[in-house]
């Protein structure tokens, strides 16, 4: 997910519904939140966190 302010879209593919909570985090910080394939949210933090990492 883009913020449009970043050069995101404003489509569907682009939405993910967030709390203001969330929102706050999410554009203050530098924490990413992606949509999963399958509903939920992905969080990825810039210390190396991945709420959803690859299999190994």
């Amino acid at each position: 997910m883009v913020e449009w302010q970043h050069g995101g879209t404003t489509d569907v593919a682009n939405l993910l519904p967030m709390k203001p909570r969330l929102h706050r985090l999410k554009s203050v910080t530098r924490i990413r939140l992606d949509p999963r394939p399958h509903g939920g949210i992905r969080v990825r933090t810039p210390t190396g966190y991945d709420s959803d990492p690859p299999p190994f």
